[in-house]
C-alpha cells in the first residue's frame, strides 16, 4: 500500500479566525480556507505553489512616462556597483595618486616678471590643490637678476628654486631668464643636479636631472621672438 501523503493544510482547533482564498491548483484543489490564527504547509504544497506562481506574467508593467531612475533595468544584486562616496574618473584618479604619478605633472607658463606674479601664484598654490601638488613649476621670462636672491621668490616653503637669469651674452640688459620650481614632495632638493645653463641672443636654457625614484630630466626653453629659430633648434 502506498504511504499516506501528508496533508497539504493543518489548522489549530476551531475557534474565530478569518478566511483566506488560496489558488486552486492541480496538486493544490483547496479554494477557501478557514483559519483562526495561523495556517502551516507541506513541503509538496509550498513547491506545488512555486512551480504555478513563479512564472506568471507581472501585473504591473513598465510605463514610458516613468521616470528613468524606475524604468532603468534592474541587473540584480550581482551587478557591479559604483562605490559609494567615491568619485570615478581618470582626473580623480590621478588626483588620490598625488604625487605618485607615473609622470610628473608640469605647469609651464611664460610669465613676463616673476617678481610681481608671486602674490598670484602664492595664492593659486595655497587654494587650488592642482597647483599645489603640482610637481615642477617652469617659468620663462622671470626678468629676475642677480639682485633678487631665491627666498624672495619661493612661493612655499616646500618648493626649490632654480634658475637662469639672462646675462650680458644675451646682448640684453633686462628681460628673459628661465625658473624652475621643483616641489620637495615629489623630489628632495638633494635629488636635483644642474646639468646645463646656457645663454646667448637665440637661446636660453636651464637643464636639470632629479631623482624621485628615477631618473628625469628636464629642459626649461625661452627662444627669444627676434632670435634665429634656426641657429637656436641647432645649437
Amino acid at each position: 500500500m502506498a504511504p499516506v501523503r501528508s496533508a497539504a493544510v493543518t489548522t489549530a482547533p476551531s475557534t474565530p479566525g478569518t478566511f483566506f482564498a488560496l489558488p486552486a491548483t492541480p496538486d493544490f484543489s483547496a479554494a477557501l480556507l478557514y483559519t483562526p490564527r495561523r495556517i502551516s504547509y507541506s513541503r509538496d504544497a509550498l513547491i506545488s505553489l512555486n512551480l504555478h506562481t513563479t512564472h506568471l506574467k507581472p501585473s504591473l508593467t513598465p510605463d514610458p512616462r516613468w521616470p528613468t531612475e524606475i524604468l532603468r533595468e534592474n541587473k540584480g544584486r550581482d551587478a557591479r556597483k559604483r562605490p559609494r562616496g567615491k568619485r570615478a574618473g581618470v582626473r580623480n584618479r590621478l588626483r588620490a595618486r598625488a604625487h605618485r604619478a607615473p609622470l610628473p605633472s608640469i605647469l609651464l607658463a611664460n610669465v613676463q616678471s616673476l617678481d610681481n606674479k608671486l602674490d598670484d601664484l602664492r595664492a593659486r598654490i595655497k587654494f587650488q590643490r592642482d597647483i599645489r601638488h603640482c610637481n615642477l613649476l617652469c617659468f620663462t621670462e622671470s626678468w629676475l637678476n642677480p639682485a633678487v636672491p631665491n627666498h624672495a621668490i619661493q612661493p612655499a616653503e616646500f618648493f626649490s628654486v632654480h634658475r637662469m637669469d639672462r646675462t650680458a651674452d644675451s646682448g640684453k640688459s633686462r628681460g628673459g631668464g628661465v625658473c624652475v620650481m621643483v616641489n620637495n614632495s615629489w623630489c628632495n632638493n638633494a635629488n636635483v643636479v644642474t646639468l646645463a645653463r646656457s645663454c646667448s641672443p637665440n637661446l636660453e636654457l636651464l637643464a636639470l636631472k632629479l631623482r624621485p625614484f628615477t631618473s628625469v630630466i628636464i629642459n626649461t626653453v625661452y627662444i627669444p621672438p627676434q632670435a634665429n629659430m634656426d641657429t637656436a633648434l641647432c645649437g
